[in-house]
């Protein structure tokens, strides 16, 4: 940028704000605060909310889905509007615990998230959100991914939350170098202006409205939304109503020794499309077995009271099996 431009918009600035201080100057406070608010906005990171697990249709390898809250993102117009999302890369990562796996972020508006997102008291429209999500990345990446999926419910992001920012393809000092030396100069509203350049043209014309998610306008997809979230329209069916399988399985009890149990109850769940125990999601209680893994899904009334703090499970890779010992309490 040359010097008689720079020079040009600094001008700009200062004139404009040197008259609403003088003619208006609740006006003038009105506009340094409301552009100071909207400028921490703009600069801050996503803030993680819900993380739930699916995976890539082509090889199952584990997909974590971490959705993000953003003031960034705009809100729909109205309850029937398309919802916008917006995503990160799609990132494949490998670790002890979780082995190979893919992470993704994806950000909405705070407050579609506090309507579908983990608290919402409609199962339907919190499925509806996810598969939302699961549609953009399908989308954006040109990959598919199972429909089934499960909450994570031990944490609200996959990952580290440090590099959300870089994840997101924002670099920290993606802000015009040339326009950060006008900070020097006019100070906050300079700095302002270092975040949004085209705020110096509405500056200069009169036209403040400003939004801080038009900088992510062109990466919003626009055209996907809530099914049945319209005041006038009652929600009825899923987005996608999935079908759930329950596999074959086979019950036994074995005799153990130890000092406090002697019999165990040994469950071997036949899984065919499973290749990982990553993909299975175990929740075991003292009377029950529940089990979500892909298209799977198994819920086990047990006769008996188990220790379900004592409870193994081992996934066998080659016969795509998954075996689970509960072993029985001990009756006094």
């Amino acid at each position: 940028m040359a010097d008689g431009n720079k020079l040009a918009q600094a001008s700009q600035i200062w004139s404009m704000l040197d008259d609403m201080a003088e003619n208006n100057p609740s006006a003038y406070r009105k506009f340094i605060d409301k552009h100071l608010k909207e400028g921490k906005e703009l600069n801050a990171p996503p803030k993680p909310h819900m993380c739930i697990q699916t995976c890539i249709a082509s090889n199952w390898i584990p997909l974590y889905i971490n959705f993000c809250g953003w003031p960034r993102i705009t809100k729909p117009k109205d309850d029937s509007a398309p919802i916008p999302v917006f995503g990160s890369k799609l990132m494949q990562r490998a670790n002890e615990e979780d082995g190979e796996h893919f992470v993704i972020h994806v950000a909405f508006n705070p407050e579609v998230l506090e309507l579908y997102g983990k608290t919402c008291k409609s199962q339907e429209e919190k499925d509806a959100l996810v598969k939302l999500a699961i549609a953009y990345i399908e989308d954006n990446n040109k990959t598919k991914l199972s429909h089934n999926y499960y909450a994570v419910t031990k944490y609200d992001f996959h990952g580290d939350t440090n590099t959300i920012r870089e994840d997101f393809g924002l670099e920290k000092d993606d802000m015009s170098e040339e326009l950060k030396n006008l900070a020097q100069t006019f100070g906050p509203v300079a700095d302002i202006a270092a975040r949004d350049p085209e705020i110096l043209k509405k500056m200069a014309t009169g036209d403040i409205r400003t939004s801080e998610s038009e900088v992510l306008k062109e990466k919003v997809i626009p055209d996907i939304k809530i099914p049945g979230a319209s005041n006038n329209v009652q929600p009825t069916t899923k987005l996608i109503e999935e079908v759930k399988i329950t596999p074959n399985y086979e019950l036994t009890y074995k005799e153990t020794s130890g000092d406090e149990f002697n019999r165990s109850i040994v469950v071997k769940i036949e899984l065919d499309s499973v290749n990982s125990v990553q993909e299975c999601a175990l929740d075991v209680t003292e009377r029950s077995l529940k089990l979500e893994a892909l298209e799977y899904s198994l819920d086990l009334h047990l006769a008996e009271m188990v220790m379900e703090d004592r409870v193994k499970a081992r996934f066998s890779k080659t016969k795509h099996q998954l075996t689970v010992t509960l072993p029985v309490k001990a009756v006094d």
